[in-house]
């Protein structure tokens, strides 16, 4: 029998049909795509006019077929093979391609093998025109949407991260050319210094950045791509204050052949270069010399054409170049770190070099004329900069000029249009609001708040207005004669005219749990805590959403309103605070099988305490000390009404008792001695006093967050988890550790607590051993906080007065030397990761792999012989380094038995291992280099276990990445439906193991799944 081709088989199955609607089409979209229909909309990528572009391309009967559930994987085979040669695709349709190739990769591989096509290399083309379309887009988001913008950067820097890592020419990239990856390079480098001009961006991706874009410039001569070169360098010096940066971008511009009259942009970095390198100048003569050969770059725009916003970027650096060299004196302490100019001047949460202030009447003299005329570019900047200038200088004279100045040019200027955009739109309302309490004038506020309502109405979802309109009332009070507006919600106006500000809030905190507005970010890594907040600084809001049982919440509120009466009792709302609690969301069918809310907190214009102290230099500020007063206020008034008792069995069980089990075979004594060094304490509430449970608001405020905790901890142990969860100080310095536990026991005892300060030392420092054994067996912590808790235990072995408390740390720090594969106890790394990286291979391959090994039942070996094979294999190694580095703490890939050995999984000889029972989840992982897919779904062989016994399974994404990627090459992440896996049995840890998994059961997952997937995460 003849097997039809693709298109021959499409044609026979799809037939006449009645042609589909635009509205039916958008509902089917809607119904079947909802989280392509999420991402584009949070790029303002709308999705009528999407569907009907693609309409407008390839026919309603076509995208019908894309985006309908029963059209067959021969359909979409030849429907494919079609769309490629027609125009390329919007983003939607791009997105739908893929998913639909990702998804049904079963039927499509094996009908595009049929017809000598490739699906592997269909998937990278699917890619590439999503990639394409998302770099496209970049480019046409307005500067004026700065969280809109960043957030379309960014999906099109993880496509491009995945492209890049194909290598051309092979068989997962045959039509995939050096050409091609230099181009998706110098792209990636591109939209991630977009993304840097509105928001933070990792280090490690503006290095990466950096790279491709100096090569992209030094392989063509691309203008282009030099000049944002140049930005990035600028980036990463503004991320670490690091000169090298700025003198390595120096000498490599000074090897560069630039014309005069081009490059516009590379002329404008090279001068905000030159004109930072002067903070670093030794001499006054050096300092003369860069600014000169920043003005010189600077003359260099006079008559070139620059796109407007880098033209109001021009005018302001030559505004104060100018400035700079009438006031030669101020280059002695010049800064221009945190200036990103004009990007930064609309986030007013940020700090700016006082140069903006000084030269406030230059820089508002060189836009003030095109503003005038009515540019838009100019009129939205200088507006902003007015506005900043109007709160930095909070008594001047110029504040309502300048107030009143900014209002005028977002209004009609000039014969052109007044400033749209709900950016612009907020900071006139702010500006109204200002300018009306400088001058007692009502009509000005109530313009302010019509403003703030119009906003609200026109987008309903948006909290920002809300959250200013809240603000307004709270600090000012109600205005009751606000007119209504027809569409206005009764309960809005009637919160405005009474001035209840709490029910505006927890309208805005409804709409924050859905608003594609707010940028949403992990609160500094704490589990199931983010933020959402306003990145642009308009509203300077932040609201905090936890899931949390209900249980919890109820415990949490308690003790906040406690709390909160004994500030306003001790009238010290001035220093400390707790954060507001707006509304609870109902979670349906949580997955703990116990009641979840989403609990929605707020606090304006703060950051947690642990992002506070790692910007200080030297000894910590103020803030540490006034947390450690306020750890004391809220452990000494707790204690009042709890009468707490002795947590011992809490921390026996849950923490350092736990901890110590990791470590030490002798973890119960262990666990004894510490205790008879701090039971002596007086039992204090549990707080749980690590540096992100504390924010920091504009005011230097400290506000507790989380208060939802339960039992009790001696005194001294959370001021230890407070100072060195999240290292403030050196190992060895002890005096401001000291200063700090003095602080903490005169705030008790003022507050009428009795404290042996003796006794308090010693606890104390066991405490702060205590916390070091956390930071050695965290599975989340990193190498740097583990290196600084045994440093930590050496210290307080070596220098601790107290002799008990010197021989605990010694035990603790030998036993984790021990455990950590380290043969010298005195030393952090007398083994070398390389070493143990080559023995930890040496016995993989022996206890997996090898046919002839002293294997014994179930896959276990002796030590003795065990490293008798690797010595014969070439391998210095003795019994006693093995059963170090199988049973070091992280090593998930051996287990110990007394002095046998043996691999968990990844055999290729059948050790005939009896694994535990185990529910399995309803999501598993694997990755899979790219040209495997042929083979998984072209010939529908699904997942095998090839020379392994095994096909091995992760339930963690991130883990199934790890362990595909160790062959070298980019891997590909394949969703595993459980009931598709034969024989599925749990070997530890993460990993699980099936005989095999049908084609059936696997998709591919796309990129767009994978982001969204590491955002649940």
């Amino acid at each position: 029998m003849t097997i039809p081709t693709p298109s021959e088989l499409a044609a026979r199955l799809s037939g006449p049909r009645e042609e589909p609607t635009i509205r039916m089409l958008v509902l089917q979209v809607q119904t079947d795509f909802p989280h392509i229909v999420r991402s584009i909309e949070r790029i303002d990528i709308s999705l009528l006019p999407s569907v009907k572009q693609w309409i407008e391309v390839e026919g309603s009967v076509s995208v019908a077929q894309w985006v309908g559930r029963g059209t067959t994987s021969a359909a979409l085979a030849s429907l494919w093979g079609a769309s490629r040669q027609l125009a390329p695709p919007n983003l939607l349709s791009a997105l739908i391609k893929e998913q639909q190739l990702s998804t049904r990769g079963d039927g499509i591989g094996a009908y595009l093998r049929s017809s000598r096509g490739s699906y592997v290399n269909s998937l990278l083309a699917a890619r590439r025109a999503v990639s394409a379309a998302l770099v496209q887009n970049v480019y046409t988001v307005p500067f004026h949407m700065p969280v809109v913008l960043a957030r379309a950067a960014n999906l099109a820097r993880e496509y491009l991260q995945e492209l890049i890592g194909i290598e051309p020419g092979s068989d997962a990239g045959l039509t995939w050319s050096v050409e091609n990856r230099h181009a998706a390079e110098r792209d990636f480098g591109k939209v991630v210094v977009i993304a840097a001009r509105f928001s933070t961006v990792e280090v490690g991706h503006l290095e990466t950045a950096q790279g491709y874009l100096r090569a992209a410039a030094e392989r063509s001569f691309d203008i282009s791509a030099a000049s944002y070169h140049l930005e990035a360098s600028l980036e990463l010096y503004r991320k670490g204050s690091d000169k090298n940066v700025l003198t390595d971008i120096a000498s490599w511009i000074n090897t560069q052949d630039v014309p005069d009259n081009d490059w516009g942009t590379w002329h404008l970095n090279v001068a905000e270069v030159w004109l930072n390198l002067i903070e670093h100048a030794e001499t006054e003569r050096a300092r003369q010399q860069f600014l000169a050969i920043a003005r010189k770059s600077l003359a260099r725009l006079k008559d070139i054409d620059l796109e407007l916003t880098f033209e109001v970027r021009f005018r302001m650096l030559a505004a104060i170049a100018e400035f700079l060299t009438e006031r030669s004196s101020l280059l002695n302490d010049l800064t221009l770190r945190g200036m990103k100019l004009p990007f930064a001047l609309r986030v007013t949460n940020t700090d700016m070099p006082p140069i903006l202030f000084q030269a406030a009447d230059a820089l508002v003299g060189a836009l003030s004329p095109a503003a005038n005329r009515g540019q838009y570019a100019y009129r939205d900047s200088l507006a902003d900069l007015l506005s900043r200038l109007a709160r930095h200088d909070k008594r001047g004279a110029e504040r309502a000029p300048r107030l009143r100045e900014a209002i005028r040019l977002r209004n009609p200027v000039a014969q052109k249009d007044a400033l749209a955009g709900m950016r612009s739109r907020l900071a006139q309302a702010q500006d109204y609001l200002l300018l009306a309490r400088i001058e007692s004038a009502v009509d000005l506020r109530r313009r302010g708040i019509d403003i703030l309502i119009e906003q609200h109405l026109s987008d309903s979802g948006a909290p920002s207005p809300l959250v200013l309109l809240a603000t307004e009332i709270e600090e000012h009070g109600a205005l009751p004669n606000v007119l209504a507006v027809p569409s206005i919600n009764v309960d809005l106006l009637r919160a405005v005219r009474t001035g209840n500000s709490e029910a505006i809030l927890r309208m805005a905190a409804k709409c924050a749990l859905a608003s594609p507005e707010l940028r949403r970010r992990g609160l500094g890594g704490r589990g199931g805590v983010v933020t959402v907040d306003d990145y642009s600084g308009v509203s300077g809001q932040t609201f905090i959403l936890k899931d949390m049982s209900l249980e919890s919440q109820q415990r949490d509120l308690s003790r906040a309103r406690a709390l909160s009466i004994d500030i306003r009792d001790a009238e010290l709302e001035a220093r400390f605070g707790v954060v507001e609690h707006l509304m609870s969301e109902h979670i349906d069918g949580h997955e703990s099988g116990v009641e979840h809310v989403i609990s929605v907190r707020r606090y304006l214009s703060g950051r947690t305490l642990r992002a506070v102290l790692a910007e200080q230099t030297g000894s910590p500020a103020r803030v540490l000390k006034s947390c450690v007063e306020f750890l004391a206020f809220i452990h000494a008034n707790e204690a009042k009404r709890m009468k707490p008792r002795h947590g011992r069995r809490d921390i026996k069980t849950k923490e350092l008792g736990r901890w110590l089990r990791a470590i030490t075979p002798n973890g119960e004594a262990s666990f004894a001695k510490w205790w008879s060094l701090v039971e002596s304490m007086p039992a204090l509430p549990r707080r749980d006093a690590h540096s992100l449970n504390w924010l920091v608001d504009g005011d230097a405020r400290i506000l507790a967050v989380d208060l939802e905790t339960v039992g009790s901890r001696p005194a001294m142990y959370e001021l230890a988890q407070l100072i060195d969860d999240s290292p403030i100080y050196a190992p060895d310095d002890w005096s401001g550790r000291n200063e700090l536990h003095s602080l903490y026991v005169r705030a008790l005892e003022n507050l009428g607590m009795d404290v042996d300060y003796e006794m308090s030392r010693k606890a104390y420092q066991a405490s702060t051993a205590a916390r070091a054994v956390s930071l050695l067996t965290d599975p989340t912590g990193t190498n740097s906080l583990r290196l600084h808790g045994f440093k930590l235990l050496k210290e307080l072995s070596a220098s601790s007065e107290f002799a008990d408390v010197a021989a605990w740390a010694d035990d603790i720090a030998v036993a984790w030397s021990v455990k950590a594969g380290l043969s010298d106890p005195t030393r952090y790394n007398s083994i070398s990761p390389a070493d143990k990286m080559r023995i930890s291979k040496a016995m993989a391959f022996h206890l997996r792999h090898d046919a002839d090994a002293f294997v014994v039942r179930g896959g276990w070996m002796y030590a003795e012989d065990l490293a008798e094979k690797l010595k014969a294999s070439g391998h210095r190694v003795t019994p006693s380094q093995l059963l170090v580095v199988a049973g070091a703490m992280g090593e998930k890939r051996f287990e110990l038995d007394g002095l046998e050995i043996r691999a968990l999984y990844g055999h290729s000889v059948d050790m005939r291992i009896d694994y535990g029972e185990a529910k399995a989840p309803k999501q598993l992982y694997h990755a899979t280099t790219s040209d495997r897919l042929a083979s998984i779904f072209e010939a529908r062989a699904g997942l095998r276990s090839m020379s392994r016994v095994y096909v091995h399974l992760s339930d963690n994404p991130e883990a199934a990445i790890q362990a595909g990627a160790r062959r070298g090459a980019p891997v590909q992440l394949l969703r595993v439906d459980p009931k598709g896996a034969s024989g599925l049995v749990f070997a530890g840890a993460n990993t699980w193991l099936a005989t095999a998994v049908k084609s059936t059961g696997l998709s591919v997952m796309t990129v767009v799944e994978q982001v969204a997937l590491e955002a649940e995460d």
